[in-house]
């Protein structure tokens, strides 16, 4: 099988930051990079002339992204006057690797919590069995003899408690599988998002 190349373009730092000099490139998309169906884009989002601050989106399109476009997305300042080519090469790297990684991470998230649905308490299922096994009957009955605000306040605490003990093996679960994802790419919502992750902090070093 032929391996997916990475198409980088060998970015034109220069022309990114012409988006926002020259008003003509507003609006333009310019591609970073492009790995199998992965796109990391940067277009000009606003231009603050104040402070001669330009505001760039950076756009991650892939298969299986969030349904929620502005976990897609990110944004990263360039100030004319402050930045060099370098500073603003290092800053976009650094963001990009971050978002990236982020991204990765709240996918898993999000397919960790689908996968170990049946391992997640609610509150609602909580039972007086529970709360005395956990040692909370005598402190939940208390709080039945005080006012009424006061005892939703403190059965809230027992109920929250409670659901720490019980949701302990969830949580592991999937802190585990997000472990899992970062460090090999094991059970990634895109492979490709992945690789082009671990290619750009290769690049960066």
């Amino acid at each position: 099988m032929k391996q997916i190349q990475i198409k980088e373009q060998k970015i034109d730092w220069l022309k990114i930051i012409k988006l926002a000099l020259d008003k003509k490139h507003w609006g333009k998309t310019y591609t970073l990079y492009n790995y199998g169906d992965v796109v990391i884009n940067a277009e000009l989002e606003n231009f603050n002339f104040p402070q001669d601050k330009a505001t760039f989106k950076i756009k991650a399109i892939y298969k299986g992204s969030s349904d929620y476009s502005w976990r897609t997305e990110e944004t990263i300042d360039y100030y004319l006057k402050n930045f060099t080519i370098e500073d603003f090469k290092m800053t976009l790297q650094k963001t990009i690797i971050s978002f990236l990684k982020e991204l990765l991470l709240y996918d898993a998230k999000r397919k960790a919590e689908k996968m170990y649905l049946d391992d997640w308490y609610m509150s609602s299922q909580i039972t007086t069995e529970i709360i005395e096994e956990h040692g909370y009957t005598d402190d939940y009955n208390k709080a039945e003899e005080l006012s009424e605000e006061m005892q939703e306040v403190v059965q809230d605490d027992i109920f929250e408690k409670i659901l720490d003990n019980l949701n302990e093996g969830y949580n592991n679960k999937v802190a585990a599988y997000k472990h899992t994802v970062i460090t090999t790419g094991i059970g990634a919502t895109s492979e490709n998002l992945y690789k082009l992750y671990n290619i750009i902090i290769s690049n960066a070093q």
